[in-house]
């Protein structure tokens, strides 16, 4: 009577009859002037583009270090819309709809206040919060049941021009190349100071989420 146990032909498990080749990494990663080399996460450079416009108001040290600033920035990503369509009793998934998820940017709290003044020319651009003066401005006037029309708060004046027209990332890699990722219409959908703390002895940072219209890749 045959024996039904599938492991029971399995002879010898501590054979050294392994299929293995010392120069298959080698030939992988090194063959080819690298093309199969993974790439590293730590190469890489974000540029940061103004519209026309912003770029007028942006200082020239923000425009120049501001890519300097960049601890991380995750790279874009994708999720679809999908429904599930029953064709003659068959299921069919079907695509639609594209969402361009939100991608995290970290940046070092430096002495100077890049990251973070870039931070406050966004704020400025779009709101009109910062733009009231002194503190007490905000404080020691009672208008509750009048009208303040010298002080604006909010979006009070929208901007028809974005503050970014694009952010593009660039991954490096060996021979003098690189993929960019270029963000295209990008905004801020949250900024975020770090939290001090006594017993801590790491570096600030500052945060922001950005959300994009679409992705355009390029090599080079």
């Amino acid at each position: 009577m045959a024996d039904t146990d599938p492991f029971v032909n399995l002879k010898d498990w501590s054979s050294k009859k392994l299929l293995r080749d010392y120069q298959h990494a080698s030939k992988t990663f090194r063959d080819g002037n690298y093309r199969l080399a993974p790439k590293q996460k730590f190469l890489f450079y974000v540029v940061f583009n103004f519209s026309p416009s912003a770029a007028q108001m942006v200082s020239d040290d923000i425009k120049r270090e501001s890519s300097m600033m960049v601890k991380s920035m995750d790279l874009p990503s994708y999720t679809f819309d999908t429904q599930l369509m029953n064709q003659y009793n068959r299921w069919r998934a079907v695509q639609t709809k594209i969402n361009y998820n939100a991608v995290q940017l970290r940046f070092h709290d430096d002495m100077s206040n890049i990251s973070k003044r870039l931070w406050y020319f966004y704020l400025h651009w779009y709101y009109e919060d910062q733009k009231n003066g002194e503190v007490v401005r905000y404080t020691d006037i009672a208008d509750t049941y009048s009208t303040q029309k010298d002080f604006n708060f909010g979006m009070a004046n929208p901007k028809t021009e974005s503050f970014f027209s694009s952010i593009q990332l660039y991954s490096i890699y060996g021979q003098k190349k690189f993929s960019e990722y270029t963000l295209i219409n990008p905004i801020i959908t949250q900024f975020t100071h770090d939290t001090h703390d006594h017993s801590q002895s790491e570096v600030l940072e500052n945060s922001m989420q950005i959300q994009y219209e679409t992705v355009k890749y390029a090599t080079g």
